[in-house]
């Protein structure tokens, strides 16, 4: 019998992680990782386009160089509504006790993350992305209209993101084989110090 084909199914969970901290050789530190419900802020969609420009070189004819100037991806996510956590976390925006989200010009830097998209596959292993350095780019349009007698005209709210590479090690993303959620963010390979921390799991989404 034929080996099935691996695809990508479906996102199945959305998490982030607040970088709450950098050393001075560029180091992040992660806090607790978020998992956003999927009936308040599940992911519909994403598109992740490569951020850099190719080198070539070339000498006596042949092309003896080439390479390109990672500098990530820029990344549009589109999620089933805005929540508090969406719009502190991701936004920096103040949440009041009552639940009201104020958003000041202020200039102030928007907050950054590990941004982690979990989908499955049609092989049933899943795939994890984690990148590393996300943090919004802009503010998220504001969307509405009337529904039509009954029917149903839901808005679904874009974000972009800027996923660069981490500041210590220059890695941009892991992507790996599994849909169960992570505990911790890994480090990768060629982390300026320590080991790898081998991913935590949980309960499978």
């Amino acid at each position: 019998m034929a080996e099935k084909a691996r695809l990508r199914r479906t996102i199945s969970q959305l998490g982030y992680a607040p970088i709450t901290a950098v050393a001075d050789d560029g180091k992040p530190t992660y806090g607790s990782i978020v998992w956003l419900v999927h009936n308040e802020a599940g992911g519909r969609e994403y598109d992740a386009q490569p951020a850099g420009d190719p080198a070539s070189i070339w000498a006596d004819g042949v092309e003896v160089y080439a390479a390109e100037d990672n500098q990530g991806y820029n990344l549009t996510l589109t999620t089933l509504n805005v929540v508090d956590d969406i719009e502190e976390d991701w936004y920096g925006k103040t949440v009041t006790e009552d639940g009201a989200a104020e958003e000041y010009a202020d200039g102030e830097e928007y907050p950054h993350m590990a941004l982690i998209i979990i989908e499955d596959t049609t092989d049933g292993l899943g795939e994890t992305t984690i990148y590393y350095d996300a943090h919004i780019t802009q503010r998220s349009a504001k969307q509405g209209a009337t529904s039509e007698g009954s029917g149903l005209n839901p808005q679904f709210p874009e974000h972009a993101f800027a996923c660069r590479p981490r500041q210590d090690c220059k890695c941009v993303c892991m992507t790996t084989k599994t849909k169960n959620k992570i505990s911790t963010i890994p480090e990768p390979s060629r982390a300026a110090s320590g080991t790898a921390d081998a991913p935590g799991t949980a309960d499978a989404p």
